[in-house]
């Protein structure tokens, strides 16, 4: 079965890319467990399967400087495939194109 069949009927959770210009850790909240991911600054995790969920943001040394739920955030254009965009001021949802602009073309996580 192809990716495209299978992304019609699951949902896609958002990717995260970081424009800060210090690492970051996303940590993302299940219900029986957390997941860690670091991303250094111009990094980004890819939209994956799931659901978005609610998660935190820890500085460079580990301590906590934000916590969203998926709701609180601003998404500028509904896409199938977005981004969380890590900035100085507010953290907002946008579109592949726009959150990826200025960026490698590819740096896998």
């Amino acid at each position: 079965m192809s990716a495209l069949a299978l992304a019609g009927c699951d949902t896609i959770a958002w990717g995260y890319v970081n424009r800060l210009p210090y690492r970051v850790v996303v940590v993302e909240h299940f219900g029986d467990h957390d997941v860690r991911r670091p991303l250094k600054p111009g990094e980004r995790i890819d939209p994956g399967f799931g659901h978005n969920r609610p998660f935190d943001l820890l500085g460079p040394d580990g301590v906590l400087f934000a916590r969203y739920r998926p709701s609180q955030l601003r998404v500028v254009d509904r896409h199938a495939f977005s981004y969380v965009v890590i900035q100085r001021g507010e953290i907002v949802v946008q579109p592949k194109e726009q959150a990826l602009a200025g960026l490698p073309p590819s740096n896998p996580q």
